[in-house]
């Protein structure tokens, strides 16, 4: 069991960084880092059942199944946050949509509702949408703006989701059908110059990725209004929330790994990191359980 464990350990946390290493690549990125990521799941909570039933069986650590909690708990935080952001992104573009169309609309020279009144208006409305970047339109775009998290918290329901067992194991066994798309016909495009115009690799999630492609297609003009501004402020803030959450759950996970540790230990003149930080600092020894 102790091995399996380890082994998981090990399988989570390297699918874990790769999925946040794959994710800028065109194609075929966001299928690999679903992927990836689901994998990372997966060895997760075989962990947590793991070191759950050996610490009960006072053979393991409490402080295992904390680690491991810590990791599903930064999984919600996560989707909670790219799911806010998603949420800033489509009202931004929504709002950003309305200002232009009002704006347009107001230097409209022809009578109202005269049939070139309503050519007009209809030809805003076409260039606020080209502007914006193609945002929702009618209710779904008021819903968008009425929905959308206001500052860093991203919304009730938007958590309750985030942390559903059921929506996590749909979009889990998504990912996994969606390696289906790897096909010889997409793999081809990563061949051309084209498939890599405008990408910048980096370590992030895809959804990220995508949301702020969705959004630098907005024009400038658009994006220094006032309540797309701040909308668009409201999407940062929720992607740093996403970025410190992983931060959080890949450096406890990391300060556990003692060939990982032990090496940067003896790199900087620091003994008895061999095991890993947490058992260093006596946490681990505190808090192991013993049958006997």
């Amino acid at each position: 069991m102790e091995t399996a464990l380890n082994v998981s350990g090990w399988v989570s946390i390297v699918c874990g960084t790769l999925a946040l290493m794959v994710g800028w690549i065109p194609i075929v990125g966001q299928v690999l880092a679903g992927v990836l990521g689901t994998i990372a799941l997966a060895a997760t909570l075989f962990s947590l059942v793991g070191h759950t039933l050996l610490a009960l069986a006072g053979k393991g650590s409490w402080f295992d199944v904390a680690l491991d909690v810590v990791g599903i708990a930064t999984l919600g935080i996560d989707r909670g946050a790219l799911a806010g952001a998603k949420g800033a992104s489509a009202a931004a573009k929504s709002l950003g949509r309305s200002a232009r169309a009002r704006a347009l609309r107001e230097g409209i020279k022809a009578k109202p509702g005269s049939a070139a009144y309503k050519k007009a208006v209809n030809n805003a409305w076409k260039q606020a949408n080209r502007e914006s970047g193609g945002a929702l339109r009618g209710k779904a775009g008021a819903e968008a703006i009425a929905k959308a998290p206001k500052g860093w918290f991203p919304g009730a329901q938007r958590m309750a989701d985030a942390f559903n067992p059921k929506l996590i194991w749909k979009e889990s066994v998504d990912s996994l059908k969606a390696v289906k798309d790897l096909s010889p016909s997409n793999l081809r495009q990563l061949g051309r110059a084209d498939t890599w115009s405008g990408v910048r690799p980096g370590l992030n999630d895809p959804g990220v990725t995508s949301l702020q492609r969705s959004l630098d297609q907005m024009s400038e003009g658009l994006r220094a209004d006032s309540a797309v501004k701040a909308a668009t402020d409201v999407f940062e803030t929720q992607t740093r929330i996403w970025a410190g959450s992983t931060a959080v759950a890949s450096t406890t996970d990391l300060l556990d790994k003692g060939k990982i540790t032990g090496e940067i230990g003896d790199l900087v003149g620091v003994q008895g990191l061999g095991d890993g930080v947490w058992s260093a600092t006596g946490i681990k020894d505190a808090t192991t359980t013993s049958n006997g």
